[in-house]
């Protein structure tokens, strides 16, 4: 019921649809948010967390003015009460403090506006990436002769950054790869929201991203709990891009040296 309501209430002017849901077009849609929408948004947040947790739109506090994208607002939902946390080693093992000592730290949840982006779009750009990289990985088995960089091939394999020619032959041929792979880009990460509510995409993020440990424990359960329904509230485009920020077991740094310096999708 929420769920519906909250997509009646963003949808507005946006949606345009004729009487059989049957007959819904789908209208390539580029604007952020109304502020009627925005604010339909947190009433429908407001009513999903429980006591202890707050809703704003760009709150100062966590969402710096000089970055934020111009009518693209974020709701953010936040724990008022700090957490002890611990970042990880990961991404910076080799730093002279590290590990870090504990500190006070916000949990939040940041639903950032975007352009809008369709389910049927979002699913032509996935399909497009998968052609992509499968004429990448056509194309990189035709260098399999070519030494290789073992961690840039970990990272992004059927990539032309994990090639190590030593000849000017091989070098001619990775370069063509560079010009193939340029001139047949993928749709950015960037570019795939998270979530939607009628016609408002949304790009979800945490500060749980970049916590490796939490006290009080139980902390982590309620924070999974909030989320739930905060998501229940929205529709997601197909696969959950929240399992970054939910509890997870600690790694250990050796586990971790090795992983890429970025979130998800970002």
């Amino acid at each position: 019921m929420m769920r519906a309501m909250v997509m009646t209430a963003m949808c507005g002017c946006l949606l345009v649809c004729t009487a059989g849901a049957e007959d819904r077009v789908e209208v390539a849609v580029t604007s952020a948010p109304s502020a009627k929408d925005v604010d339909a948004l947190v009433a429908a947040f407001r009513k999903a967390i429980p006591a202890g947790w707050e809703v704003a739109v760009d709150p100062p506090q966590f969402v710096d003015p000089d970055i934020r994208r111009k009518g693209y607002p974020t709701v953010v939902v936040w724990r008022r009460e700090k957490v002890r946390a611990w970042k990880p080693i990961w991404p910076n093992p080799s730093v002279a403090d590290a590990p870090e000592q504990p500190k006070e730290r916000f949990i939040t949840y940041e639903f950032r506006s975007v352009p809008f982006v369709s389910p049927q779009r979002y699913r032509e750009m996935k399909a497009e990436n998968e052609a992509t990289e499968k004429a990448y990985a056509a194309f990189a088995a035709k260098l399999a002769d070519i030494p290789r960089h073992g961690k840039a091939e970990a990272y992004e394999p059927n990539r032309p950054t994990m090639y190590f020619p030593k000849t000017a032959k091989d070098q001619a041929r990775v370069a063509e790869f560079e010009d193939y792979v340029e001139k047949r880009p993928l749709h950015h990460p960037q570019a795939f929201p998270s979530h939607y509510c009628g016609q408002a995409s949304l790009d979800l993020f945490s500060s749980r991203y970049f916590l490796s440990a939490i006290e009080p424990d139980a902390v982590w359960d309620e924070c999974d709990t909030v989320l739930d329904n905060l998501e229940r509230t929205l529709e997601q485009y197909g696969e959950s891009k929240s399992s970054p920020f939910r509890r997870r077991p600690q790694r250990e740094a050796s586990d971790t040296a090795d992983e890429p310096d970025f979130p998800p999708g970002r």
